[in-house]
């Protein structure tokens, strides 16, 4: 049986409509950033996941972890 992964808003992970606001960019902005590799994520079914960790790397050094 395959690897179960659960991805909810509590997880070390952030989805489209959530870095979108932490952006302030469109949504369909963050999926081309997706698709084009500028953020590194996952898409599991329809839906992208990015890890915490590569949203860290945009920030400041004095920003990075708080989000």
């Amino acid at each position: 049986m395959g690897k179960i992964i659960r991805i909810s808003k509590h997880d070390d992970f952030f989805t489209v409509p959530e870095l979108a606001r932490i952006f302030k960019k469109p949504e369909y902005t963050i999926r081309d950033w997706l698709r084009n590799g500028f953020i590194k994520g996952e898409r599991i079914g329809k839906s992208w996941h990015v890890p915490k960790k590569n949203v860290d790397k945009f920030f400041p050094p004095k920003y990075r972890g708080k989000l």
